[in-house]
């Protein structure tokens, strides 16, 4: 995955907002209306970016076969469901997503972003990602 380290240690998602998620060419995109956190040589988070996209590239991504690449887990009241990804887009296009959590998995070239909306609670992992790229407005 290229860019890892650039990505790893320079930003943060934590308690950030995802307002757009959609395909471009073969890159999964985040809104970031609000920005991201930029990270500090310890890790911490200092100031706030501005407007961003966070831009998965993968490798011969299908708009149509997204599961090939998306696992989207629903957590309600101790129950968990896969969704479909077209599900989970009309939600963000409603309440937005809220990240929690973000792991980053560099062998297994993925990143599992762990959130809510309004209604619920998610797990969204997307693998297979060939390249990670911020940019800013």
């Amino acid at each position: 995955m290229k860019n890892i380290d650039e990505y790893l240690y320079k930003y943060g998602l934590h308690d950030c907002v995802v307002e757009r998620i959609y395909v471009q060419n073969n890159s999964l995109v985040f809104c970031f209306g609000t920005g991201v956190y930029n990270l500090n040589e310890k890790g911490t988070e200092t100031t706030k970016t501005t407007e961003c996209l966070m831009c998965l590239e993968i490798d011969e991504l299908n708009k149509k076969q997204m599961w090939e690449h998306i696992e989207i887990l629903k957590i309600n009241k101790n129950k968990i469901n896969e969704i479909d990804y077209e599900k989970f887009i009309e939600e963000v296009d409603k309440c937005k997503f809220e990240i929690i959590e973000n792991y980053l998995s560099y062998f297994g070239n993925s990143i599992l972003l762990e959130g809510y909306t309004s209604k619920s609670r998610y797990q969204i992992k997307v693998f297979e990602i060939s390249k990670i790229e911020f940019n800013f407005k």
